[in-house]
């Protein structure tokens, strides 16, 4: 596993750029992992194993996402620190909703947690690529300059 080196300062422009990459992929294989979870759910052993990676993905997740804020201008810093609220507070959910499935088997309440928090990391990621790479400036027309008519 990739981590920051915290006493280097602040990321060069590559470095932002692979961290980025990094998130991407972290956040990838969470969306693959709760993606099976519909197909895994009725399965109890497949299902529990499904449980363990998704928790160990969410913490490398929020490991990647804290040490990147670390290492991102001060600027940027509200709306990450925001949308790593968002996203904790949806994993949290479905861990509740992962509890109360074991006690009322509503398995729907599962999928739809498992979706809520696909959205997050897709707002999360979303979020980080806007920091990294900003919008860039619209093309410049090619042409006659006015006058030239």
């Amino acid at each position: 596993m990739a981590t920051l080196s915290l006493s280097l300062g602040p990321l060069d422009r590559g470095e932002e750029l692979k961290e980025l990459s990094e998130l991407r992929k972290k956040g990838q294989a969470l969306r693959n992992i709760l993606s099976s979870i519909a197909d895994d759910i009725n399965q109890k052993k497949q299902f529990m194993l499904t449980i363990r990676e998704s928790a160990m993905a969410i913490k490398d997740m929020l490991t990647r996402v804290s040490d990147m804020i670390k290492e991102l201008p001060p600027s940027t810093h509200q709306d990450l620190i925001h949308r790593r609220r968002e996203f904790l507070i949806a994993s949290k959910s479905f861990s509740d909703t992962l509890k109360n499935y074991f006690k009322d088997q509503r398995s729907s309440s599962v999928i739809v947690g498992a979706l809520n928090l696909i959205h997050q990391i897709n707002l999360l990621v979303q979020a980080f690529s806007e920091s990294v790479e900003p919008a860039s400036p619209p093309p410049t027309t090619i042409g006659a300059s006015p006058g030239t008519l």
